[in-house]
């Protein structure tokens, strides 16, 4: 982006979960950089990301998240007429939510990327 001539600057951002990944942020001036950047996201990026996402220790991290707010999650399911299996973990439970379409309860309880 940079090379582009456009204003970016690295920037890191944290999950729910307390992964740190790499990321950016671009000074737009102009409405025709918008193509630009998706360009250079697509390019470089959207990759990087993905490495961090799926590294074993981002997994465990989610998945340690996920199952620390088991209790949250189950109550929000059941609230709104989800039978839940009383041996599911929280990973489980976010599985059995997003197969429902269900991120609603996901978003309530600090689940925002899975």
């Amino acid at each position: 982006m940079s090379e582009a001539g456009l204003a970016s600057r690295y920037v890191e951002h944290t999950t729910y979960s307390g992964v740190v990944v790499p990321g950016y942020e671009v000074e737009v001036l102009d409405p025709t950089d918008d193509a630009l950047i998706e360009s250079c996201d697509r390019l470089e990026f959207y990759w990087i990301n993905q490495l961090y996402q799926v590294q074993p220790s981002s997994i465990e991290a989610n998945e340690e998240f996920a199952n620390r707010q088991e209790v949250a999650l189950r109550a929000c399911l059941e609230r709104i007429g989800v039978t839940t299996d009383p041996d599911s973990t929280g990973t489980d439970l976010v599985e059995q939510a997003l197969g429902l379409g269900e991120s609603g309860c996901l978003a309530d309880v600090g689940i925002d990327t899975w």
